[in-house]
């Protein structure tokens, strides 16, 4: 990318440099330094790739899980787990907001969103302490679930959303 934008300002100051025919500068060299300028400047959705930072600390995260960690959705271990995963998406919305890049992001914006409502609804239905099951019919078995699917469904949407943005 760097090459490239060398190689633009190169060819435009070359330009504004041999396009005067009597040896004086172009009339118009502040158009073309705006355009070179313009040009060298990357766009707003390109400027922007959280994945880079974000997808490494989601699997870091994800990978701490240990078969059946959440075979009883409010033990300890369980909630340590869904509480440190939780705490990783909320730090990539805050990361997207940051960048102000929500629009080049929307399938990562409803993934941080779906975490946040599985969150606030596990924490009011009390689940925390509960023995249900993960696999169970129980509402809190479908927000533990939530919060552990939906960080690895991030992880993905954080590079589609880049490969679609712009």
């Amino acid at each position: 990318m760097r090459r490239h934008i060398i190689t633009i300002t190169a060819i435009a100051l070359l330009a504004v440099g041999c396009s005067s025919s009597n040896g004086e500068p172009d009339a118009k060299p502040a158009t073309t330094e705006a355009t070179v300028e313009a040009a060298a400047e990357p766009s707003e959705s390109t400027k922007v790739k959280l994945s880079t930072e974000w997808v490494p600390k989601l699997e870091a995260a994800l990978d701490k899980t240990e078969d059946d960690i959440c075979a009883e959705v409010g033990s300890p271990k369980c909630v340590k787990f869904i509480t440190d995963l939780t705490s990783v998406v909320y730090d990539v919305g805050t990361a997207i907001e940051d960048a102000g890049a929500e629009v080049d992001y929307p399938r990562s914006m409803k993934d941080v969103e779906a975490v946040e409502k599985a969150s606030a609804a596990y924490v009011a239905a009390e689940c925390k302490g509960s023995t249900e099951l993960t696999l169970g019919d129980s509402v809190c078995a479908g927000y533990t679930a939530e919060l552990m699917v939906r960080p690895a469904t991030l992880q993905m949407n954080l590079g589609t959303d880049e490969l679609t943005a712009g």
